[in-house]
């Protein structure tokens, strides 16, 4: 069944942050810290830093370590489905139950449109709009 969790509606808020970021400096190139994404969302800096982490993994943003170290966009905010990010997070297709039940139809659309949801929308035109 599907579900967003916290952790990935969390990656969500961060990509919107990093791309406004981007947006701000008119380019992908410059890196933002783990610090200064934790503070300016208001989020630990252990769960920005395993947000940032996943992402990265993913290959949506790139990290640098060391002084002036940070994360920053790989690619185009348009070119960055947000199916991409929560799949840095979610895994979907199957139930946990595998008895059928009344609503299992249901919640099979229920995922279908969600994730056709998240796979046509991109974080340039979240940001944007």
């Amino acid at each position: 069944m599907i579900k967003i969790g916290k952790t990935a509606q969390h990656a969500i808020t961060v990509m919107e942050f990093l791309v406004e970021c981007a947006q701000k400096r008119g380019t992908l190139r410059g890196v933002v810290s783990s610090e200064v994404v934790a503070k300016a969302l208001g989020m630990s800096r252990a769960l920005a830093g395993k947000i940032l982490c996943n992402l990265s993994r993913g290959k949506i943003i790139r990290g640098a370590s060391g002084p002036g170290g940070g994360y920053e966009l790989t690619r185009n905010p348009e070119d960055i489905k947000l199916l991409e990010v929560v799949s840095c997070f979610e895994s979907w297709g199957g139930r946990s139950n595998s008895t059928p039940s009344p609503f299992s139809e249901k919640f099979d659309a229920l995922e279908i449109v969600v994730i056709e949801f998240l796979t046509e929308n991109d974080f340039g035109s979240c940001v944007a709009a």
